[in-house]
């Protein structure tokens, strides 16, 4: 993938909900996105980590972006 492409960073981490009958499900929850440059995405995560040290190993980053096309 391009450097040079636009996105957002999202930061997510699994909790566990509560259900019925003492059970649990795993849920996906987003706990911020940064728009930013893909070469960008590094410097984001690291500052993250550095910020949230207590909770770093428990979250996900992902860089996702779409392209419009003409039709």
């Amino acid at each position: 993938m391009l450097n040079s492409v636009f996105g957002q960073l999202t930061f997510s981490m699994l909790v566990a909900v509560p259900m019925a009958e003492g059970r649990a499900r795993e849920k996906r929850v987003r706990l911020a996105t940064v728009y930013c440059q893909r070469s960008e995405c590094d410097e984001h995560i690291e500052a993250f980590k550095a910020s949230n040290e207590r909770i770093a190993s428990m979250v996900f980053a992902e860089f996702s972006f779409r392209e419009m096309l003409d039709v």
